[in-house]
């Protein structure tokens, strides 16, 4: 039981929202709370959006939390079965990542 608790698994996520300069470092933040090993960390922008894509490297429980934070702060819809992707919720003028992160600390 323990070994599969603590068995990594290396999952892909891609994130698209307002451009904010700020908004890399913030998702990196929680990233690094969660105590998730981030790879392939990509920024792209197209018009007035940019897209975030990277891999996290971490238990499950960890990946868990991380869709977890997303969906508590409404920036993906509620969770599916099967890995299935979920949709963003996240509009022009809202910063959910900003907000989650001053709540929490």
């Amino acid at each position: 039981e323990w070994l599969i608790d603590n068995l990594t698994h290396t999952l892909r996520y891609e994130v698209t929202c307002p451009i904010d300069p700020d908004k890399p470092e913030e998702l990196l933040a929680l990233l690094k709370k969660l105590r998730l090993r981030v790879l392939n960390y990509k920024k792209t922008k197209s018009g007035d959006r940019m897209r975030l894509r990277w891999e996290a490297r971490g238990s499950p429980k960890k990946q868990a939390r991380l869709m977890e934070a997303l969906y508590e702060m409404g920036m993906v819809e509620n969770p599916k079965e099967g890995g299935r992707t979920r949709r963003t919720y996240v509009q022009d003028e809202e910063d959910p990542l900003d907000d989650f992160l001053n709540q929490a600390d």
